[in-house]
């Protein structure tokens, strides 16, 4: 993961927008990341314990924060290098 950016979108509360420029990704990556965040944001989950699960590595049965739904979900631009 290269960057994440977090934009407010529209003109409603509670609407926005992430950003990721990423090397590669892995099978439901983008949606994993993200749920995790809402529930660190929802107190479903403390910062330590996210913090723990990048940090170490650990399988995916150890997060037990929900995938993100794919509504809204685009991929909007690859770039290849040396092309």
């Amino acid at each position: 993961v290269h960057r994440i950016e977090l934009q407010k979108e529209g003109v409603g509360d509670g609407y926005y927008r992430i950003e990721f420029e990423i090397g590669s990704a892995l099978y439901r990556m983008i949606r994993n990341i993200v749920g995790s965040c809402v529930a660190v944001a929802t107190n479903d989950m403390t910062m330590e314990m996210l913090v723990m699960l990048l940090q170490e590595g650990l399988p995916r049965t150890e997060n037990k924060a929900k995938s993100a739904v794919a509504h809204g979900l685009c991929l909007e631009k690859v770039f290849y290098r040396n092309y």
